[in-house]
């Protein structure tokens, strides 16, 4: 199984952002983690870390938010530091196709 990227975790994030308006990291990784098969290698902890690879894609959904292929940078969520991602019109006419 290969590693996971942040487009593949594009739809399933939106999925849960649109069933709860806004989650925060914590709360997008315990979701992905409980409908998506994470593969050994996105088990694995972290040289010098105390989480695994999949949690750090997860976490580059808010930090690589400016980046083009983003969830954010490409209109599908917003970023609040308080409430996290949010979805927007764009991220639900995406999941409604």
């Amino acid at each position: 199984m290969p590693r996971t990227l942040e487009a593949d975790i594009l739809v399933p994030t939106l999925k849960g952002l649109a069933a709860r308006g806004c989650m925060d990291t914590p709360q997008r990784l315990a979701y992905l983690q409980g409908i998506l098969v994470i593969s050994a290698e996105d088990q694995e902890i972290l040289d010098n870390r105390n989480d695994t690879k999949f949690s750090q894609i997860v976490r580059n959904q808010v930090s690589h938010r400016t980046d083009e292929g983003n969830i954010v940078a490409e209109g599908y969520a917003t970023y609040d530091s308080v409430r996290g991602l949010c979805i927007t019109d764009k991220g639900r006419k995406l999941i409604s196709r």
